[in-house]
């Protein structure tokens, strides 16, 4: 059960199905999940977990992502972010932003839960990197058409969206990349010990141990707090200016036809890959990289803010935007006893 503090209904409900005889009645178990997991009675949370039921948990999907855009090496035509599943999203992502507005219906109610302050967090999460999907997508097609103006435009959004989500994940100890590396740091009794262990947990979750030239580098991916605004930001920062570069000097930037490693581009597939996979490792040998305090921030105040801010930039990168409170009609589930 790797990364087990990521899902926790999902581990909730595998624990739990040991005392049945039978199957569980899915939606009335999420249901008496939503006041137990948050302490108090809310019909708008139970919406939510119908909406999460029908999207992230519908059957056909196992409650993980497929691939972040967040967590990419950067390309024009992203593919993955790991080497295993590519990108896509196996749901429609309106019901992600459904279920945020449901469980902020009742924040003042559910506020005092930490259950319940972890999953605005995780669901803000989710619905940012679905957008992040399509935000890449108008920037790259805008970088095609050498329209300069629409690439500052998405590509700035892009940025902007990752900086936002890094400080949205500094409020939890779940998604703390500098919790990660202080605690890995804790186990050394020297300095060199300390340093050692430092390097091996950035390894981990970025080269994946590989010294040189990594095929599986961004194997263990993590949407983190520290790890976004010390790796990926940068990453898609030295993207985006090699872009602008072409774009200034009226020359094209091909993938086409570059070496690859399971399915996406190889870790120095051209010059550009050469350069990065350089700052790459040198990233990984730097110590000394988590900030303290490891988190920072009301996940609430800063949840409403990002949810109203992507909840406008959703109207336009969504062709068909419907279903949230003011928009248009949302659904209910009267009977949640069906399987």
């Amino acid at each position: 059960m790797e990364a087990i503090e990521q899902n926790p209904v999902y581990y909730d409900l595998a624990f739990e199905m040991p005392n049945h005889a039978d199957s569980i009645r899915l939606r009335e178990w999420l249901a008496a999940y939503a006041e137990r997991r948050y302490g108090a009675k809310s019909a708008a949370a139970v919406q939510a977990w119908m909406y999460l039921l029908e999207g992230p948990y519908r059957k056909g999907t196992n409650g993980t992502e497929r691939s972040s855009i967040v967590a990419a090496r950067p390309a024009l035509n992203v593919k993955k972010s790991g080497p295993n599943a590519g990108l896509g999203i196996p749901y429609d992502p309106m019901l992600v932003i459904r279920a945020q507005s449901a469980l902020l219906k009742d924040a003042d109610r559910l506020a005092l839960s930490r259950p319940y302050r972890f999953d605005i967090v995780d669901v803000q999460r989710q619905m940012m990197t679905n957008l992040g999907q399509l935000v890449h997508k108008k920037a790259a097609e805008a970088f095609t058409a050498k329209d300069k103006v629409a690439f500052a435009l998405h590509s700035g959004r892009f940025l902007g969206l990752l900086k936002d989500m890094d400080e949205l994940l500094y409020t939890r100890s779940e998604y703390s990349f500098d919790r990660w590396l202080t605690e890995a740091r804790s186990w050394g009794e020297t300095e060199e010990e300390k340093d050692l262990m430092e390097r091996d947990a950035t390894s981990l979750v970025t080269i994946w141990g590989a010294d040189g030239d990594p095929r599986i580098f961004d194997y263990s991916w993590r949407e983190w707090s520290g790890l976004i605004n010390g790796y990926y930001l940068p990453r898609w920062q030295k993207f985006y200016a090699m872009l602008q570069k072409h774009l200034d000097a009226g020359t094209d930037y091909q993938e086409e036809g570059l070496p690859l490693a399971y399915g996406r581009e190889d870790f120095r597939a051209n010059d550009f890959y050469n350069q990065l996979a350089g700052w790459e490792l040198d990233y990984v040998a730097r110590t000394g990289k988590a900030r303290t305090p490891a988190t920072c921030g009301d996940e609430l105040d800063i949840t409403r803010r990002l949810f109203d801010k992507y909840l406008k930039l959703s109207h336009e990168y969504y062709a068909d935007f419907s279903g949230v409170e003011g928009i248009g009609e949302e659904r209910t589930y009267e009977n949640v006893g069906e399987e």
